[in-house]
């Protein structure tokens, strides 16, 4: 799921490690550094200096404290102004298990989820835009749902240094 609404992203280039063969040598195959590097129930034991989003970490790190599982958390209110939410409805999103994160002190809530426990954060960490979600997206039906592209052109456009959403309305036939 994650690679398809990523292949959707214009200019997008794709590529895939496994844990194993991951290293902070790891490079294009032209040798430039990536851009962002999405790290799906894994983290390495020293980050790359490079934007990151985390999905489902497994540990605490820098990029945050997971303490313990959720079961079946429900989605508490959005904020209305948050660009990362602009065009994600989220309503009828339902999750199965995420790990309970503490939200840490450079990143601010986006997806709030139940007693303060935040489904996905985001913010800048020693000068690198981090984003965190707290769940595998295998485990909801957000995948399935429009709100699942768009949530991920919104975080990867702000994590790559600003989202190209349009911020007023669309006309029509434009």
């Amino acid at each position: 799921y994650l690679e398809t609404a990523l292949s959707y992203l214009p200019a997008a280039e794709l590529y895939g490690v496994t844990p194993k063969d991951y290293g902070p040598a790891s490079q294009r195959t032209d040798g430039r550094p990536w851009d962002l590097i999405i790290f799906e129930d894994y983290l390495p034991a020293t980050l790359p200096e490079v934007p990151i989003l985390a999905i489902d970490p497994p540990r605490t790190s820098a990029l945050g404290e997971v303490a313990g599982t959720l079961r079946n958390p429900g989605i508490a209110t959005l904020d209305p102004d948050e660009p990362i939410l602009r065009y994600v409805d989220l309503s009828t999103t339902h999750i199965a298990e995420a790990a309970r994160l503490t939200t840490p002190d450079w990143a601010r809530t986006i997806i709030p989820g139940p007693k303060g426990a935040p489904l996905l954060y985001a913010g800048t960490r020693d000068g690198l835009a981090t984003a965190v979600l707290a769940f595998e997206p295998r485990q909801s039906d957000l995948p399935l749902q429009v709100a699942f592209p768009i949530l991920i052109a919104n975080l990867t456009g702000e994590l790559m240094g600003g989202s190209t959403a349009p911020t007023e309305a669309v006309e029509p036939g434009t």
